[in-house]
């Protein structure tokens, strides 16, 4: 017997569970997609009335919107994640977002890197601002903008000369991720 649940419950339930997966900011950046993207198409209709084409329609929906290929691919995976959910729970019978098309993902441009002489005019530019250091360190190392917001005294060995990233600032200026995005 199909089930009369509404996506919209689905995802409340599927999110409570995501949420304790997922680092704070990966989890709100997924929230946003969900609530920009997903829900006002999806969330007043009945998951076992979801059918592929839908699926379809929503991505060459978003396709045609002017949405980069790399972010359709993330908000298709979370409607796809969420429908597994739903399958695995015996909710619905298959997952309809299996073998939709989306669009082709595009080459990514070269990045432009500033050289020297453009890395110290920026540098004598910033000089005196308050976040003068926090623009060495990010030139200098590579590092993320959380991870050098995360930074704390004992983090820095001066006699090493080494930084040692022990936990990230979220965007949110408050969260503190006690491990950096990658090790």
């Amino acid at each position: 017997e199909p089930t009369k649940m509404l996506y919209s419950d689905l995802l409340n339930d599927w999110l409570k569970v995501r949420k304790t997966n997922l680092k704070h900011q990966t989890f709100n950046t997924q929230k946003d997609y969900i609530r920009n993207h997903i829900q006002p198409i999806f969330e007043n209709i009945i998951i076992s009335d979801i059918k592929k084409e839908h699926v379809q329609q929503f991505i060459n929906q978003l396709n045609s919107s002017g949405l980069a290929p790399a972010t359709i691919k993330k908000i298709y995976s979370l409607l796809k994640l969420s429908l597994d959910y739903a399958e695995s729970f015996g909710w619905i019978k298959k997952n309809p977002a299996i073998g939709v098309y989306l669009p082709k993902l595009e080459r990514v441009q070269e990045i432009q890197v500033w050289d020297e002489k453009q890395a110290k005019w920026f540098l004598d530019f910033v000089s005196g601002t308050p976040y003068q250091i926090v623009y060495q360190i990010a030139l200098k190392t590579g590092m993320r903008r959380g991870e050098i917001l995360g930074l704390r005294w004992k983090d820095i060995n001066f006699k090493n000369k080494t930084i040692f990233v022990s936990q990230t600032l979220a965007s949110d200026g408050k969260t503190l991720n006690k491990s950096p995005k990658t090790k």
